[in-house]
Formats: C-alpha cells, structure tokens, sequence
C-alpha cells in the first residue's frame, strides 16, 4: 500500500476484508495481498480484482462494496 492510501486509513480495510472473504467461505480460492499505487489516488483507497478497480473504500462502505460487486465476480473461481 502506498502512503496516499495510508493516509487514507487503508490499513484499516485490511482486517475487515479478511473478515469477509472468511464468511464467505472464500479464504480457500482468494489470495489477499497488497499492491502498491493503482493510480486512482483521487478516488480514495482502491482495490482491485478482476482487473476492475474498486474506488472510494472505507471502513463504512467496505461491506456493502464487497457483498453487491465483489462477491458477484466470484462466482466463477
């Protein structure tokens, strides 16, 4: 993680995504790892998967983020 997203709090989604991909029972074909800078600074902390870039994350809407456009796309892992 770079230093914008650390400024940002980025560090604090990383317990609360680990919690999600465990209750999802996804821990077994999900590797979580960090990234350094996507180049999306302006929108926030970011996460990508599937090569799309999910922008704009916090401690507040990770869940809703996660449930409605992440766990959708992994259907098909």
């Amino acid at each position: 993680m770079g230093s914008a997203c650390h400024q940002r709090r980025g560090y604090a989604l990383l317990p609360g995504l680990e919690a999600l991909i465990r209750r999802h029972g996804l821990d077994e074909r999900l590797k979580l790892q960090g990234a350094f800078c996507l180049d999306n600074c302006q929108n926030g902390c970011s996460l990508k998967f599937k090569d799309r870039i999910f922008s704009g994350l916090n401690e507040r809407n990770l869940t809703e983020i996660f449930e409605r456009e992440i766990l959708p796309l992994c259907q098909s892992l």
